[in-house]
C-alpha cells in the first residue's frame, strides 16, 4: 500500500516539474512578431488598380475600372477608402446573370446600377451603406453590366432605369 502511494506521489511530482518547465519555457520566450503586409497605397486611397475605360450615361462621363475576372469581381471595391469623383467600377458578366452584390468589407456607401446586354439600365439601387451587409442586392432582370459609383451620384446626375451605359 505504501509502495503504490509512493509511486503515485513520484508521478505527481514529476508531472508538476514537467508542467513547470513547459510553462517557464513559454513564459521566457521572445514573442515572434509576424510582419503585416501593407496594402498598396492605391488600394486604400481609391486610386485605380485595374484597367480603366471611359463610359457615358446620357451626358455624364465616368472613368471606370473594369472588373472582368472572377477574382476582380469578388474583390470589387472592398477595403478601399473611397472612390474619386467621376470614377466607378464596372463589372462585366458574360453571359448576363442576376449576380447579387453586398456591402461586405466596404468602407463607404455606393449606388449600384445594373444594365442588360444592350447597356440599358434595368435596376438602380441608391445609397447602399456598409451597414446593409449581409443584405444582397440583385437586378430585376439578367444583367451584363454592374456599375458601382459613389453614393448620391445617380440622384445628382439624374441616372435612371431606361438610360444606356455606353462603354467607349
Amino acid at each position: 500500500m505504501i509502495k503504490k502511494t509512493l509511486n503515485a506521489g513520484v508521478v505527481v511530482v514529476a508531472m508538476v516539474v514537467i508542467v513547470g518547465v513547459v510553462v517557464l519555457s513559454y513564459a521566457t520566450r521572445t514573442p515572434v512578431v509576424q510582419p503585416v503586409a501593407t496594402p498598396p497605397a492605391a488600394l486604400t486611397s481609391g486610386q485605380s488598380m485595374l484597367p480603366t475605360k471611359t463610359i457615358t450615361i446620357g451626358n455624364n462621363s465616368l472613368t471606370v475600372e473594369i472588373a472582368s475576372t472572377p477574382q476582380e469581381q469578388q474583390d470589387g471595391l472592398s477595403g478601399r477608402s473611397s472612390l474619386a469623383e467621376g470614377t466607378g467600377m464596372l463589372f462585366v458578366f458574360d453571359p448576363p446573370m442576376s449576380e447579387g452584390f453586398w456591402m461586405k468589407d466596404m468602407l463607404f456607401s455606393l449606388d449600384i446600377i445594373w444594365a442588360d446586354a444592350s447597356g440599358t439600365i434595368v435596376t438602380v439601387d441608391q445609397d447602399l451603406a456598409p451597414s446593409t451587409y449581409p443584405n444582397v442586392f440583385r437586378p430585376s432582370v439578367l444583367a451584363r453590366y454592374v456599375l458601382e459609383v459613389p453614393a448620391g451620384y445617380t440622384a445628382a446626375k439624374g441616372i435612371a432605369v431606361g438610360q444606356k451605359i455606353v462603354v467607349q
